[in-house]
């Protein structure tokens, strides 16, 4: 779960795949705007956001460290190879058709929140720190 609020001008909304990744951050950098981190909400677009830096000059990791969010195999097969958080991508899944299902079958559901397990893969493209 995110919190807090979101700051104008830190965030570019460049889509959920590898070009739009692309295209967000040409266009960031466009505006004038420069950052030394890149943190994608999907592997893709991480990797799409990776090659701008690169074709204005930039170094990813050394001036920019880019990260995506999906545990995707094909992180590791970029250049360099993108870090990713790892996702349990069908517990996800099937817990989002069992609350509702439980929810109408009359259940009462904890107000806890659900909290699914996650983890980090360290890879080439951002530096350990």
């Amino acid at each position: 779960m995110l919190t807090g609020r979101r700051e104008p001008g830190r965030v570019v909304d460049g889509g959920s795949a590898e070009v739009p990744g692309r295209t967000g951050a040409e266009r960031a950098g466009a505006e004038g705007r420069r950052c030394d981190c890149v943190l994608a909400h999907g592997d893709l677009v991480a990797a799409g956001a990776s090659r701008a830096p690169r074709e204005a000059g930039r170094g990813v990791p050394e001036d920019v460290a880019v990260a995506g969010s999906a545990g995707l195999p094909a992180a590791r097969h970029t250049e360099p190879p993108l870090p990713t958080v790892r996702r349990p991508a069908r517990q996800t899944g099937e817990t989002a058709a069992r609350l509702p299902l439980a929810t109408l079958a009359g259940e009462t559901l904890s107000a806890e929140p659900l909290v699914l397990p996650t983890g980090p893969s360290v890879r080439r493209s951002a530096p350990h720190r």
